[in-house]
């Protein structure tokens, strides 16, 4: 289980980000997703929730290009998505998993 944990924090962990804002427009919607799911509008006035979608989708996807950069993912950093995914399948082989 530790190995894993591990894994999951030097290695997994640092491919989503980059699959979740691999775009200015992903970034954006995914930023007015969470506005919409954690009710910002009775929370926050517009402005602050407009400050907050949008220059949170920027720095969200600068992040993106600096996580893809500094562990040398895919430039398809969907390809990197899939191949932890396969790598976590091949390790479990045909192992219960719980």
């Amino acid at each position: 289980e530790r190995q894993w944990r591990e894994w999951v924090d030097n290695k997994f962990i640092h491919v989503i980000s980059p699959n979740i804002y691999s775009t200015l427009k992903q970034s954006l919607n995914t930023m007015h997703w969470f506005s919409k799911v954690g009710d910002w509008d009775e929370i926050f006035p517009w402005y602050q929730r407009w400050i907050f979608v949008y220059f949170g989708a920027i720095a969200m996807r600068v992040l993106a290009i600096y996580l893809k950069k500094k562990y040398h993912l895919n430039d398809n950093v969907r390809i990197s998505l899939y191949e932890c995914g396969n790598e976590w399948i091949n390790a479990i082989g045909d192992k219960d998993f719980h």
